[in-house]
């Protein structure tokens, strides 16, 4: 009887661990079906929403963290894992490339770390490829001499001016998950362009426009120490390393990539007495080693992106996110409004 019992042991054991094998490779090389756990998408991502990621588009990759226990980001934001050993990822060859407005899943900047971001991966949004030159002019995002025609999904920063009578449950049905009351009469809140739209047919509402100011509450942005003019409205023009593309070492160059490459070319780029030495060799010029991308947060006026940590590696891109499968909000009465319904097997655009 002993014996037989550990048989049946031994054998569940098997089709666990078979069962288990599948689904991380599954996850690692061809789609991942994962929570989202930020509010810098909103728009196009809300936090609840279960979405999938294709990894096949990018390439799917291996794990550079071999210490992580399988499936633990189901259910643990961020997972559990351990940085005590790290390996060099394997991968495989994508499908398709990155492509403007892709919304994707990327592993966390080095930099993030001193803007407190606990998240191993989060969702951006791709408006600069490599090569590009990339520009914000009040808001609007210029990649060469074109306007990056954006989706509706992106918000703002608006004012809300109401009658008496408003109620702020309007606000909590259009999704609108923060706002701030100024007096019996005004209201701040992070707005699309069609919630803006709905608000002013409501009665009770007098106007909702955007506020261009730049939000006291915003984060740091990159390069804040050596351009000063630069800020999360107007940011640029700003070239985006390219793999095997030459830059001059010189000081604005060394102002705008330093960072770029001593965090992530594997090298070590410094600068002493008016020359630059690259491994403790006197270099005039540099090659980047890397692809890089511009990725902007959906809810401008409150996310952090590259106008704060930088562009990131190509290499840092996990998948695209293509669809919300369902969602569903973490404070409500009851399970019935819990659920989004008008957010089940959405395609992500």
């Amino acid at each position: 009887m002993k014996n037989k019992a550990v048989r049946v042991l031994l054998s569940w054991a098997k089709v666990i661990t078979i069962i288990v094998l599948i689904v991380v490779l599954l996850r690692t090389f061809v789609f991942d079906i994962s929570r989202v756990h930020q509010t810098s998408m909103e728009g196009s991502l809300y936090d609840g929403d279960i979405v999938i990621t294709s990894m096949l588009n990018y390439g799917g990759k291996t794990t550079t963290k071999p210490l992580t226990v399988p499936l633990s980001d189901l259910f643990f934001e961020g997972g559990i894992s351990s940085d005590a050993v790290r390996l060099k990822p394997f991968q495989i060859p994508g499908i398709k490339p990155v492509y403007y407005n892709d919304v994707v899943y990327i592993e966390s900047p080095i930099q993030s770390d001193s803007l407190g971001i606990n998240h191993t991966q989060y969702a951006e949004r791709v408006v600069a490829l490599p090569g590009d030159t990339f520009q914000l002019k009040n808001r609007d995002v210029q990649v060469g001499k074109d306007l990056l025609i954006e989706p509706e999904e992106i918000k703002f920063l608006h004012e809300i001016k109401v009658n008496k009578g408003f109620e702020t449950k309007t606000l909590q049905q259009l999704e609108i998950s923060k706002w701030e009351q100024v007096d019996n009469t005004v209201y701040l809140a992070f707005l699309t362009s069609k919630q803006a739209s709905i608000l002013m047919k409501i009665g009770t509402v007098r106007y909702a426009k955007e506020v261009r100011t730049r939000h006291a509450d915003q984060a740091p942005h990159y390069l804040e120490e050596t351009h000063h003019q630069w800020n999360d409205q107007r940011f640029g023009p700003y070239w985006i390393p390219k793999a095997g593309e030459i830059i001059e070492l010189n000081k604005e160059n060394w102002e705008l990539y330093a960072d770029l490459i001593n965090h992530y070319e594997g090298v070590n780029l410094t600068f002493e007495e008016d020359k630059f030495y690259v491994d403790g060799v006197e270099r005039e010029q540099y090659m980047f080693n890397k692809d890089y991308l511009f990725v902007l947060s959906d809810n401008r006026d409150n996310g952090i992106d590259s106008r704060h940590f930088g562009p990131i590696p190509k290499d840092h891109l996990i998948g695209k996110v293509t669809v919300v499968l369902f969602s569903f909000r973490s404070e409500r009465e009851s399970f019935l409004q819990m659920i989004r319904p008008d957010r089940i097997l959405l395609e992500v655009k």
